[in-house]
């Protein structure tokens, strides 16, 4: 068994405790159907394929739209929203981050973790959207996740509805798995900005993971400091 201590940093946790704890994605998928049409779930493959593969949800729904003229809300009242649930990337090429900013950690040695586009799901935003990609090792780096996206081209709108999939979680284990939240205070997060931090002023524009594991790891005590400040403000 491995636990995965997940939580949700103060400045993006406007939207409270509605976070829920990721969803196993093969109970989601399989939720509310008939299982005895579906043939290709008794397929090892496929159920292998989604062993420990996990659904970061929605905790608020939101809409935005493009057109000719460029991006607009169509409820204005969703001004303050925006400013808070977008981070905007880049206008002119369409790429925007979600500001959730969830964190995971684990206190195994070394647990590798994929975000990518959740493709299994049909809605507005699967549909209108492409997810940028990512892995890194969660026993060895301290940081949020990114949920960074590109509308694709032409008039779009891009909806969300509270618990939709927002993203899939692979984590890289044949282990069963719990997750743990905690409360990320300001203490907690200023760990995972420091890991992020330490990227700045690096001579090249990009560079190996294993860069930043050795800076992590080359505090011998580093990981036991965030640990014990994590368990001291579990909530599950």
């Amino acid at each position: 068994m491995i636990t995965i201590y997940w939580g949700v940093p103060d400045l993006s946790n406007f939207t409270g405790l509605r976070h829920t704890t990721p969803v196993n994605l093969l109970q989601h998928h399989l939720k509310d159907k008939n299982l005895e049409t579906i043939d290709y779930n008794k397929c090892p493959a496929f159920r292998k394929s989604l062993e420990n593969v996990y659904c970061g949800m929605a905790s608020v729904p939101f809409s935005i739209s493009f057109n000719e003229k460029g991006l607009y809300l169509k409820d204005p009242t969703q001004g303050d929203l925006f400013s808070k649930l977008v981070v905007v990337r880049s206008m002119q090429d369409r790429i925007f981050s979600w500001n959730t900013r969830h964190i995971f950690f684990t206190d195994a040695e070394s647990l590798d973790m994929t975000l990518y586009a959740p493709h299994m799901e049909d809605n507005d935003f699967t549909n209108n959207t492409t997810l940028v990609s990512g892995v890194f090792d969660i026993g060895k780096w301290f940081r949020p996740a990114e949920s960074t996206f590109i509308v694709k081209s032409g008039s779009r709108t891009v909806t969300i509805n509270e618990n939709d999939p927002l993203y899939y979680l692979k984590f890289h284990t044949e282990e069963k798995i719990q997750f743990k939240r905690f409360i990320c205070t300001p203490e907690i997060y200023s760990y995972a900005s420091l890991s992020v931090q330490s990227r700045k002023y690096h001579p090249n524009t990009a560079t190996t993971l294993d860069w930043y594991y050795n800076i992590f790891g080359k505090h011998k005590k580093f990981k036991n400091l965030i640990l014990k400040k994590i368990k001291e403000n579990l909530i599950d």
